[in-house]
């Protein structure tokens, strides 16, 4: 979970997380990437926006 690649040996990115990344990341503060791997915010949420994955508006 949170990799991708034939390897499975490279984190997500391009703002997606989980099972083959599958899912979109919520509001970072700032555009910042979230975790690869539960997709919570590590700095926290854009203005207006809330919860641990701040997909809640």
């Amino acid at each position: 979970m949170g990799y991708k690649g034939n390897m499975c040996d490279k984190e997500c990115d391009n703002h997606t997380f989980g099972v083959d990344c599958s899912l979109t990341c919520g509001n970072c503060a700032n555009g910042e990437l979230c975790n690869h791997v539960d997709g919570s915010c590590p700095y926290g949420c854009d203005s207006g926006w809330f919860g641990r994955m701040c997909n809640e508006g």
